[in-house]
């Protein structure tokens, strides 16, 4: 089926998510508590314990013998300024290859300086002597160091540091008591084959690339906030990750909590009173999507994933951080009913919608969180493998019965996107899978469509390959860049020595970086 472009416009308008396998079903029995009552359940916060299920494929670990940098950081809450007070120790280790004279870091933060974000650096101390961060260009800064840091050497960075959190709806933002607080470390920026990677933040996409790191945080909050952040809660106020690419939270003072165990991890849905049937769908979907994904893509390594309904709109419906999810329908399933905003198949429309955001963002966890990659340059890397996701969820999910007519299942999209660029005489360059965040702020309208255009190219090679060929290949896709960066070149080097896929490459307009 060929969809016109006036068809494409209308199912972007609904279903375009900007960042937006055990097929048993899930337990319907869910703990619940609140942020003030200890949940009666047998996997409560705080007090997680694991069996491993030796059924499962662990991801392979390419980190085996590399030391990663190691962040300790003790941060309050100021829910009257809205501020954080970090208090910030890095155990920097050179893994460059090369002795370096300078490190540089990203403040992102600093992005949001017009709508009252930003930080304000109290100090540094890097091997106890005081230092200055020097901006390098907009939201990257950088320290000199006194004596060069040798490769293999670790180097101590102490900082401490206010962050000023917007009042806007954002995964950088507050609104009344909900603190959705993403991406607000001064983290080191990476350093690849050309040298330190200088990527300011931009208002579009996921602008972010980061090493993979340890991080033990601290969190202290005004009395009756509760706390959804990156890694496992050891005890009140604190966590600890391993092998993350950062560290994030949400807070709120009107949290309950929805807990499952699936596999060898624990899930937790935090949600406000009002959305508990939102707070129900999305348990399910995050059960079914964890589980499918450990097969095949290879066990998720964490021992949580939270999923959290934080309120974030704004044109944004989901956004992931390690072991964290953010989701913010603009309609609740509470809000839909309430207002009798459409029947049983509108209804049945809208809980795609819903579901599609949260396997998206789950998927997130392999594609960006395990496998990273340079989501400034190369956005569609990570991007398309989601919502590629999205149809292996619904390979095994099928769309419930009936539907709209503005939903349609992927494959079916897959398939006109690929009839429309054969038809193409420019190849639909419009949506270039080559452009980097900065050529797409420039003309944002069509920027979603590298979710779909690269998802139709992963589409179309299981299409040539194979279901059992292709899924085989993926995981080794996993293991393969695991923990480590896989570019354009990387990616199009795996996948053609297991079929030559040059001609459909070329037909996605995929050329040489």
């Amino acid at each position: 089926m060929k969809l016109a472009k006036p068809c494409i416009s209308i199912f972007l308008t609904v279903l375009l998510i900007f960042s937006s396998a055990s097929c048993t079903e899930p337990s319907s029995e869910l703990s619940v508590s609140s942020s003030e009552t200890t949940a009666p359940s047998e996997v409560p916060l705080g007090t997680e314990t694991f069996s491993p299920d030796p059924a499962l494929s662990p991801i392979e670990d390419n980190l085996a013998g590399k030391v990663l940098n190691e962040f300790n950081l003790e941060v309050t809450l100021d829910a009257d300024q809205h501020q954080l007070a970090v208090i910030q120790s890095l155990a920097y280790h050179n893994n460059a290859g090369t002795a370096l004279s300078e490190i540089y870091f990203n403040l992102i933060p600093n992005a949001f300086m017009s709508q009252g974000g930003g930080i304000d650096m109290n100090s540094v101390i890097a091997s106890n002597t005081a230092t200055t961060l020097q901006q390098v260009k907009e939201t990257v800064y950088k320290i000199d160091l006194p004596t060069p840091l040798q490769v293999n050497e670790t180097l101590d960075i102490q900082m401490e540091y206010t962050v000023h959190i917007p009042n806007i709806q954002n995964r950088f933002g507050y609104q009344d008591n909900v603190y959705n607080v993403g991406n607000f470390i001064v983290t080191p920026a990476v350093y690849g084959a050309n040298g330190w990677a200088v990527l300011p933040y931009v208002h579009i996409g996921d602008a972010f690339h980061t090493d993979i790191a340890n991080y033990t945080v601290t969190i202290d909050m005004p009395e009756g906030y509760t706390v959804a952040a990156t890694g496992t809660q050891t005890t009140s106020g604190h966590f600890h990750a391993e092998k993350v690419r950062d560290f994030a939270f949400c807070a709120n003072n009107e949290f309950e909590i929805l807990s499952q165990k699936v596999d060898n991890t624990i899930i937790h849905v935090y949600f406000s009173d009002d959305m508990s049937k939102t707070a129900n769908r999305v348990m399910k979907t995050s059960e079914r999507a964890l589980s499918l994904f450990n097969e095949l893509l290879g066990e998720y390594p964490y021992e949580t994933l939270s999923v959290v309904l934080s309120g974030m709109t704004n044109g944004v419906s989901g956004m992931e951080y390690p072991t964290l999810v953010m989701i913010g329908p603009d309609i609740t399933l509470e809000k839909f009913e309430e207002e009798q905003l459409g029947g049983e198949t509108d209804k049945n429309g809208y809980l795609v919608i819903i579901d599609r955001v949260v396997i998206h963002e789950i998927a997130h966890q392999w594609f960006y969180g395990i496998v990273g990659n340079d989501q400034v340059s190369h956005p569609w890397l990570d991007e398309g493998f989601c919502r590629f996701s999205e149809y292996l969820y619904e390979e095994t999910y099928p769309l419930e019965q009936p539907q709209p007519d503005f939903i349609y299942s992927l494959a079916t999209f897959f398939s006109a996107e690929y009839e429309y660029i054969v038809s193409s005489e420019d190849g639909m360059d419009f949506v270039d899978l080559n452009l980097s965040l900065y050529d797409w702020l420039k003309g944002p309208e069509a920027y979603g469509m590298i979710y779909y255009k690269s998802a139709s190219m992963l589409y179309h090679m299981e299409q040539e390959m194979g279901d059992v060929e292709f899924k085989k290949a993926l995981r080794e896709y996993v293991d393969t860049f695991a923990y480590d960066f896989v570019t354009p070149e990387s990616f199009k080097q795996f996948w053609n020595e297991r079929e030559d896929f040059s001609e459909l490459f070329s037909l996605y307009s995929l050329t040489s970086q």
